[in-house]
């Protein structure tokens, strides 16, 4: 074992005292720290989309391909940009949406937009393009990561993940390339980002490629038919106050009139009832979302789990005004169901 060079030792000995960290001979930049006060002290930020969507937060959209991923993609992105919440059709604050699209075109685009009875001047807010860099090099995810910052976007939606990376599904390398240049720069700017992806053969095994594709990601959330439109369940999250499962009911499949999604109310978790009557109690209003409800709740010595939160929440902006358990057409009196 070779001896430590005294020279060095006394050297590293007093840096230590004197509370300077060693420098081996090399300029160095200390270390951005996280100040409690300042954290502590933040306003609450609401989800974007209740369940699905988070300022600073990364969620992957997986299904198998056409089965509607670019679709409702582009559903959320122009909802939001227009001021609607996008399953409950709720007036609220429009937000910069960016919206690089691996998977169609700017003609397919054009379509979808039209057949939507929608023009340019109701889409300020959502920025496209079907034209971008490879987001696992430095170079192309400092342009989308720029571009998005400097546009004031709140949502970023990647429609194709494999078209973000120069290299093969199946390395890891490109996928963590993606994730260091492009998301992760993004998710420290509070700006939540959403990707869509096929599955495998084996649609049990999200999605396809390398296991490192999505590793990373905050909410894995499964795409799956259903008769009256499709289901989201959220398979993998890593933190709390995505939705477990969305049922949408679609409309316009048929050409006669825009595609449309609604989320349906069927069941609600045990204690919602309860947890809505609270939020009436408190004065919370209807468009606040779960951070700024549980900031209020916590004011009150009030608690409530996640999931029965996110659901009053969902049911207030779903029915307003009306009385839990008597939505017109559904049964009353039946406990946690509408």
């Amino acid at each position: 074992m070779m001896a430590l060079d005294p020279n060095l030792f006394n050297k590293r000995l007093a840096e230590r005292r004197s509370g300077h960290p060693p420098t081996n001979g090399h300029t160095t930049t200390p270390l951005s720290l996280i100040d409690w006060n300042v954290a502590f002290n933040r306003p609450p930020v609401d989800a974007i989309v209740e369940g699905l969507v988070f300022p600073g937060r990364w969620t992957a959209l997986v299904a198998p391909a056409k089965l509607g991923k670019s679709t409702l993609g582009l559903h959320i992105a122009h909802s939001l940009a227009r001021g609607y919440d996008p399953f409950q059709g709720a007036p609220q604050v429009p937000v910069d949406v960016l919206y690089l699209d691996g998977e169609m075109g700017e003609g397919d685009i054009l379509e979808r937009l039209t057949n939507l009875e929608l023009t340019p001047t109701d889409l300020p807010r959502l920025h496209y393009t079907d034209m971008f860099p490879k987001g696992d090099t430095v170079q192309g995810g400092a342009a989308i990561v720029s571009t998005a910052i400097n546009l004031g976007c709140k949502v970023v939606f990647l429609d194709g993940l494999n078209a973000f990376i120069t290299g093969a599904e199946k390395d890891d390398t490109p996928w963590r390339n993606l994730f260091e240049q492009t998301v992760a720069p993004l998710k420290r700017a509070g700006v939540a980002v959403a990707s869509s992806d096929n599955t495998g053969k084996d649609i049990t095994l999200s999605a396809r490629g390398n296991s490192a594709k999505l590793d990373k990601a905050d909410a894995i959330v499964m795409l799956k038919r259903t008769d009256d439109g499709i289901n989201l369940t959220t398979t993998h999250q890593r933190m709390s106050g995505y939705a477990r499962s969305l049922d949408l009911a679609m409309t316009g499949l048929n050409g006669e009139e825009p595609i449309n999604y609604r989320q349906i109310t069927g069941a609600w978790p045990a204690g919602t009832r309860e947890a809505v009557a609270l939020l009436d109690r408190l004065g919370i209003g209807i468009e606040e979302g779960r951070e700024k409800a549980r900031h209020t709740l916590k004011a009150a010595g009030e608690k409530l789990r996640n999931d029965v939160l996110s659901a009053a929440i969902r049911y207030r902006k779903t029915c307003p005004g009306q009385v839990f358990g008597t939505t017109p057409g559904q049964p009353s009196g039946t406990g946690d169901q509408i």
